[in-house]
């Protein structure tokens, strides 16, 4: 898996897997445990707040990074094109325009195309930033899609520490 992939899995959840795989809650110094909370609650839904989305590479539909293959021929191709994480899927620059339940409208940054996504998809800025940063550091090549998004990265870095750790503190640890 990428390090995308690990980080936003990382920063999205509050249980870990025992050895046994089961999960298990995690609980913070002070013995409390967390409130999993969904990645929709960390969404600031303003009309115009900047946040991303998940869409294939050609940026024509919805895809979810998590989904598998659809069926084991899917799977095989993907394992034979080396097509999985950044390069099946890519992060979409988007402003938040409305949400009507599991469906919201955004309009695309840098091309002010407006469609639906389902809400699920959405990514809130700074966690978006943070993928595109462990995308740039990974020892992979970057995919080229990333070359549309670097520029907004290197802005973004130029005002803001993007940290994991804070992140994490800031959003999914409150109490």
């Amino acid at each position: 898996s990428s390090v995308a992939a690990h980080i936003f899995a990382s920063a999205s959840t509050s249980q870990r897997l025992e050895p046994s795989g089961h999960c298990a809650s995690m609980t913070v110094p002070d013995g409390q445990p967390l409130q999993k909370r969904t990645d929709s609650s960390l969404l600031e839904r303003k009309v115009d707040a900047k946040m991303w989305t998940w869409r294939s590479l050609d940026c024509k539909e919805s895809r979810d990074p998590s989904e598998a293959p659809a069926n084991r021929e899917d799977h095989l191709r993907i394992v034979k094109e080396k097509s999985s994480g950044p390069q099946r899927v890519r992060l979409v620059p988007v402003l938040f325009v409305e949400e009507r339940g599991a469906v919201s409208s955004v309009k695309r940054q840098l091309h002010a195309e407006t469609y639906e996504v389902p809400t699920s998809q959405l990514v809130p800025w700074y966690e978006g930033l943070l993928i595109l940063d462990a995308l740039s550091r990974s020892a992979s090549p970057v995919p080229a899609w990333f070359q549309e998004v670097q520029p907004i990265l290197a802005q973004e870095m130029k005002n803001l520490r993007l940290s994991p750790v804070l992140y994490v503190e800031k959003k999914l640890l409150d109490s």
